[in-house]
This record gives C-alpha cells, structure tokens and sequence, in this order.
C-alpha cells in the first residue's frame, strides 16, 4: 500500500552513474515493477502503453521487489539518489536496498545477468547520505540512513494513535 509521505534529502553517489546507468534507473522507477514473463528487468520508455492478459500478475511485484513502484532515481547528472515526488511512498527502506543489491554496489545481483542493458554497469557505487521521511495521514517521522550501502531507519516520532 502506498502512503502520503514528504521526503527531504539525497543520497550521494561515488563514483558517479554514466549515463547508461542513468538512463536505465530512471525508465526502471518509471516502469511498474509487475511480474512480467520477460523478469524483473524490463524497463518501459515514456509513452509506452501496455495492455494485460493477467490481472493477477499485473497486481504482485516480481519476486524481491519490495512493491509494483520504486519511487527512488538518479538525478540527471548521476551524483545522487532522489525521491521522485509522487504524492505517496511504499517501502522506501526496502526499495533503496533493493537498488543497491541488485544495480549498484559491488555485490549486485544484475551483473551475474546476460542482459545486454547492462554492459555498461560498473557495479561500483557505494551511497551515502540520509533522508527524513513523514507520512502525512499518521504524522510518523523518521530517517533512512545510508553508511557505505548499508541502509537503516530509525524513528524519531511514532505514528499517531488511529
């Protein structure tokens, strides 16, 4: 489920994205993250149109992905890690985990793939930096926190009572 949620901060990135990396991270979080028969790395261009055989399977994210929408992507020159600004947020925590695991760090799941998007990834990066996070319906703060890759939350006020 999706929630209303102010992000502030960037995150850093060393070295920097080349431009394919770029390029692909920002069709990835503009791509809903369905479990397509083609796996989890199809990535759509802007005006794309898809239609659906599978109701089910358009409604479950691919196996690891923390949801059907990463809302995390570089900024255009590569440098850091941004929320895109959607009105809502799911799983931010889990989703900037997700792209370190799989596309970023050294360790990342996509350079043992066969798919040619990816030749030109240097599975280099290390992140850091930190972002404060509220959700607005239940007035929880909190910061996600990024040390060499390693990411962890921590809470600052609790959500409201409902």
């Amino acid at each position: 489920m999706r929630y209303p949620t102010e992000v502030l901060g960037e995150v850093e990135i060393r070295p920097w994205l080349n431009e394919a990396e770029v390029q692909y991270l920002t069709a990835f979080a503009r791509t809903r993250r369905w479990f397509r028969p083609q796996g989890p790395y199809v990535v759509l261009g802007p005006d794309a149109v898809e239609t659906y055989d599978d109701l089910a399977a358009i409604n479950r994210p691919w196996p690891g992905e923390p949801s059907l929408a990463c809302d995390w992507v570089p900024s255009d020159n590569g440098r850091r890690m941004c929320f895109n600004g959607r009105e809502s947020f799911c799983q931010p925590a889990e989703w900037l985990r997700y792209l370190v695991d799989t596309f970023l760090g050294p360790e990342a799941a996509a350079r043992q793939s066969k798919e040619p998007v990816f030749e030109r990834f240097t599975f280099d990066h290390v992140l850091n930096g930190v972002f404060a996070l509220r959700r607005r319906d239940t007035g929880r703060l909190w910061l996600i926190e990024v040390v060499d890759n390693e990411i962890t939350e921590r809470e600052l006020v609790a959500a409201a009572a409902a």
